[in-house]
């Protein structure tokens, strides 16, 4: 860990957290090679990510071992698997705390086109919905309920997967 932190560093890229690898593993574990599979399984693990209200735990799906409790962050990194429809959306609520970053991120499966809003309890938009645009990170000025939609833009049935932090 510490020796890929350096390397990071003398590359000038910033090291990933918690959130960007288990977005990063959630696209990965869509491959169709079983060690692809098992890697992406063992860095959701590592991030501590959790499937959030009954969504399977694709980290055990993948072959790792069991998720370790998470520490340090009061939703952690967690995942929900979405199917939507041509021309429908999908909302559901996610509270997220005053003061500390809040973010959400969609992992498209296939080349399904996705837009995504995120709302707060008075309706106030705190990202839009923008084609193509599946990430939105604020940072919210009370603890409250906030509204995420997102919305399938194509003909087919579209799948995802959102991780919120």
């Amino acid at each position: 860990m510490i020796v890929m932190l350096i390397l990071a560093l003398v590359a000038g890229a910033e090291p990933a957290d918690d959130f960007t690898r288990v977005v990063d593993a959630i696209a990965r574990g869509g491959s169709a090679r079983p060690a692809a599979r098992r890697d992406a399984a063992r860095a959701l693990a590592a991030a501590g990510a959790h499937p959030v209200d009954g969504t399977h735990d694709l980290a055990a799906a993948w072959g790792a071992m069991r998720t370790p409790p998470y520490r340090d962050r009061a939703l952690g990194p967690g995942y929900r698997q979405i199917a939507i429809g041509g021309g429908s959306s999908a909302r559901f609520e996610q509270v997220f705390l005053a003061g500390q970053r809040a973010r959400v991120a969609v992992v498209m499966h296939g080349n399904a086109a996705v837009r995504l809003a995120v709302t707060d309890d008075d309706g106030q938009p705190q990202c839009g919905a923008r084609e193509h645009a599946g990430r939105c990170d604020w940072v919210p000025l009370w603890t409250t309920r906030y509204r995420i939609e997102l919305q399938n833009p194509g003909s087919a049935i579209a799948s995802y997967t959102v991780v919120v932090e």
